[in-house]
């Protein structure tokens, strides 16, 4: 398979391919031959080996980037009426 060395990728690059890896885990590992789940574990060894490797400079362009938002939780629910009520007593 044609692939970029790891080492030649940008953090950029780096971080967008470990993250279609792990977008498609699932869909390998489920439904790809023994031998894609075998490539699959060995493209991601790679990356998470260089990611780790350049951990510094990930972080520091992690500290150039904007905090990301906060969500709430999906399982969180708006309070109750009753909840409402409780908080204006």
């Amino acid at each position: 398979m044609n692939r970029v060395d790891p080492r030649n990728l940008s953090v950029r690059d780096l971080r967008a391919e470990l993250q279609q890896l792990e977008e498609s885990w699932m869909e390998t590992l489920l439904r790809g031959s023994e031998d894609a789940v075998d490539d699959f574990a060995s493209r991601t060894r790679e990356l998470e080996d260089e990611f780790d490797r350049r951990r510094v400079e990930v972080s520091a362009e992690d500290a150039s980037l904007p905090a990301p938002q906060a969500s709430p939780p999906e399982d969180a629910s708006p309070p109750s009426s009753a909840d409402d009520r409780e908080g204006n007593e």
